[in-house]
């Protein structure tokens, strides 16, 4: 890939501060490199993420522009579509990286790139049954734009498999994993556990043991079983009254949750923090020993790896990317069927009643999550570029 490719990256939203660390040090290597990249990003956030952390600029240290410095559910569909339009015209990239095919707008920049004969990839973070995947039509467009694409860059191993499904050809296909700050949020969470009396205090933690959920509180993310299930671990096991349950974030689903949760008896058992930031969490994490993340419907659940960079043992629903990609059974945590509440139960009872080794599995999350920095990732889709912009 020679001196002179330009690279244009369109993206949702600029709150995403996980992808603004891969940009980065994506910048970083097309410097290197001589390549020049420029990273569009639609909006400022979306309507179901205000409530969970504010939107923080400072990180975004490439070269980037935001079209509209407001909602992305705001935007009208022909202004989203005129403006990255311009934008595409303006910078006029050899290569264009699309954020999927959930939106028109992105269909229509896929055809017009494609008319211009400029290369075309698209991150995929979707899999096949992070929901339900039963109507031909929508399955059939997909097929059609994955197809269109030069490379498509899905994010773990359920994507991929997707992605095949789909019918995209292998050597079309690269996985460029989904990072966090690992380094940031573990040495975020050293300085709390040095500090865990003042973080309890802060945020009202009684329980000498801790399960927490971290992410936005709507019906998909199943927290209605996890609260029942929890209720009948404290009720039968006896050494669960030690544990508590932390529930971390906002939504539209809080005052139905706690409400469920006084009904249950446990309005000692259970703490609702309200939204944080997202670099808060990781002091939330760090007086808690298991992450539940028992979503029906979840493409990836990056806080999976939050979790593990806190030296969390984690219990993933299989319907998570995260999942298939960083879950070791019985090393660094368990999953369940999602609608299953004796499988929730039954492994939540392997942590309460002292049935494995948390001290180490929590070393073996962190061990796993290291794999998982932007410092790896960058690479892996700056190699894509590379190989796409030598054609």
């Amino acid at each position: 890939m020679g001196h002179g490719i330009k690279v244009l990256i369109i993206h949702n939203i600029a709150w995403s501060h996980y992808k603004a660390l891969l940009f980065t040090e994506l910048n970083r290597l097309c410097e290197i490199h001589g390549i020049k990249l420029y990273v569009v990003h639609v909006a400022l956030t979306v309507q179901n993420r205000k409530s969970l952390s504010a939107v923080d600029l400072s990180i975004h240290r490439y070269p980037h522009k935001i079209l509209f410095e407001t909602s992305y559910d705001q935007i009208p569909l022909f202004k989203r579509i005129s403006a990255l339009l311009r934008e595409i015209k303006t910078f006029d990239p050899d290569i264009v990286v699309l954020p999927g095919y959930f939106d028109p707008a992105y269909w229509v920049v896929l055809f017009y790139v494609k008319f211009m004969r400029k290369k075309v990839l698209s991150f995929i973070e979707t899999n096949e049954f992070d929901r339900e995947r039963r109507l031909f039509v929508k399955e059939f467009l997909k097929r059609i734009f994955v197809k269109q694409c030069d490379k498509v860059l899905p994010c773990g191993k359920a994507s991929w498999d997707y992605m095949r499904k789909l019918g995209v050809k292998d050597y079309r296909i690269q996985i460029v994993p989904l990072t966090t700050d690992v380094l940031g949020i573990m040495e975020i969470a050293k300085r709390a556990r040095d500090n865990s009396a003042r973080i309890r205090e802060k945020y009202g933690i009684r329980k000498e043991h801790n399960f927490i959920y971290v992410g936005r509180l709507s019906p998909e993310k199943n927290l209605t079983l996890l609260i029942e299930s929890f209720a009948k671990l404290i009720r039968t096991v006896e050494s669960a009254k030690s544990w508590g349950l932390l529930i971390v974030g906002d939504g539209p689903q809080r005052a139905e949750l706690m409400k469920l949760v006084r009904i249950q008896g446990l309005d000692s058992d259970v703490v609702f923090t309200g939204g944080v930031s997202w670099n808060e969490v990781p002091e939330i994490m760090a007086v808690s020993e298991v992450l539940v993340l028992p979503s029906l419907s979840e493409s990836w659940g990056l806080v999976v790896n939050e979790a593990m960079a806190c030296g969390l043992a984690v219990v993933v629903s299989r319907r998570a990317g995260a999942y298939w990609d960083l879950v070791v059974e019985g090393v660094n945590g368990f999953s369940f069927v999602p609608r299953k509440e004796d499988e929730l139960i039954k492994v939540l009872s392997l942590f309460v009643e002292s049935h494995v080794d948390i001290e180490s599995m929590k070393k073996a999350a962190e061990t796993t999550i290291r794999c998982y920095t932007e410092e790896n990732s960058a690479p892996k889709l700056f190699e894509v570029l590379q190989s796409i912009g030598q054609e």
